[in-house]
């Protein structure tokens, strides 16, 4: 497996453990690193992997704080709470919206 191993919406799913429509609405959102051909999506496995790993360090991180890969700021979790897919997606969300915010 290599970094420029792709992945259609159905794969993708299955890669993050969440349902084809939350892939959708999340690349749609730029949520999630996707290119879209017509109106199909295509993701990297390379990235999806990357995101992943960011937001498991941070839900890993007793204090709550880790430097971000994407940017470099701190940034601190709300609640690790939250379990599984849903934590990490909203900590992939989190770090996509502030380095859109930054490259503003």
């Amino acid at each position: 497996m290599n970094e420029l191993d792709t992945l259609d919406v159905k794969e993708a799913a299955v890669y993050l453990k969440c349902h084809e429509n939350t892939v959708r609405s999340k690349a749609s959102a730029g949520e999630i690193p996707a290119l879209k051909f017509g109106n199909k999506y295509v993701f990297l496995r390379g990235e999806l992997a990357r995101l992943f790993r960011i937001a498991a360090k941070k839900l890993e991180d007793e204090s709550g704080e880790r430097s971000c890969q994407l940017k470099n700021e701190k940034v601190r979790l709300i609640s690790t709470t939250v379990s599984g897919t849903r934590a990490a997606s909203t900590v992939l969300a989190q770090a996509r919206k502030s380095a859109k915010m930054r490259n503003k």
